[in-house]
């Protein structure tokens, strides 16, 4: 996650010395990445939120209405294989 953040930063800091121009572009430090705007400031970004007992019992629920099992059989396998070829 922090690898993510900090490509993320030299990506955008690139981006925006590319765009500028060259001769107003001292080179960049650590710390200025670092606390640049380029940064996310969700501390979990890409992480879902916990859910909470109310979202858990709604989704134990869905999942009992809406879940089928069904047992493949060797030709169901070989039909869906064959199914997906070109």
């Amino acid at each position: 996650m922090a690898n993510d953040i900090w490509c993320h930063a030299v990506k955008n800091a690139r981006q925006a010395r590319v765009t500028s121009d060259e001769s107003d572009n001292p080179p960049l430090s650590l710390q200025e990445l670092i606390a640049s705007s380029a940064l996310d400031v969700d501390p979990h970004p890409g992480r879902p939120r916990l859910l909470d007992t109310e979202d858990k019992d709604k989704l134990i629920e869905f999942v009992k209405k809406n879940f089928q099992t069904r047992r493949m059989m060797i030709n169901d396998l070989c039909f869906e294989l064959t199914s997906c070829m070109p």
